[in-house]
């Protein structure tokens, strides 16, 4: 016998089939079989009863369903961490972008300004006598540029439209090591040789057509 639901079914083997055919069956669909239920239960009991299949689970301690909801909680509470938000930052204005470039400009050329030496040229008339007397400068100093004079646009009488020479002395007594400016003129009369080198290093010819 079998409960199914709140009613019994009986396992009913058929008179003259095998018992492989045997077929379960509602109590209502035995009505001329009481006699055969009596013997039953008095033989297994009349309270013998298979567990229902809808029978109700056995509820779980108490402990194991806090427990079950306390995870619950953190692991929605973590969800909820790890949700991305809808506020996006507002980008920078344009003055906080035109002050921060503005700094960071004056900061890179007071980078730069430590980088490059302070360099000091000596005037024309601030080298040793010695220098002065000697007859050629040509193998003592060494030209590193020339630029357009500040006078050359002027027309005053003491104007000096001469490009400017800046050089380092390779060797002279008091200025080795030294730099000093110069008048092209003056170089074209104490050191020639190298001032016609470098121009000639610089110069470039127009290319003849024949």
């Amino acid at each position: 016998m079998r409960k199914k639901g709140k009613k019994r079914e009986f396992h009913v083997k058929w008179e003259n089939y095998p018992e492989n055919q045997a077929t379960w069956e509602p109590e209502e669909n035995m009505i001329d079989c009481h006699d055969l239920i009596k013997a039953f239960e008095d033989t297994n009991g009349s309270s013998s009863k298979v567990p229902s299949s809808s029978r109700k689970k056995r509820a779980a301690p108490a402990d194991a369903e806090s427990d079950a909801k306390e995870t619950k909680k953190v692991r929605k509470e973590s969800a909820k961490r790890a949700a991305p938000t809808d506020v996006t930052p507002e980008p920078p204005s344009n003055d906080d972008q035109g002050g921060d470039e503005q700094d960071l400009a004056q900061a890179a050329e007071e980078e730069a300004g430590d980088d490059v030496p302070d360099i000091t040229y000596l005037k024309h008339d601030e080298l040793p006598k010695e220098i002065h007397d000697l007859p050629t400068w040509d193998g003592l100093v060494e030209l590193e540029h020339m630029e357009q004079n500040p006078d050359e646009g002027s027309d005053g009488p003491d104007a000096d439209r001469n490009p400017i020479v800046y050089v380092m002395w390779k060797e002279g007594e008091g200025v080795a090591g030294q730099r000093s400016r110069h008048s092209s003129k003056d170089l074209i009369e104490k050191a020639p040789k190298m001032l016609l080198q470098y121009l000639l290093n610089h110069i470039k010819f127009r290319e003849r057509k024949h």
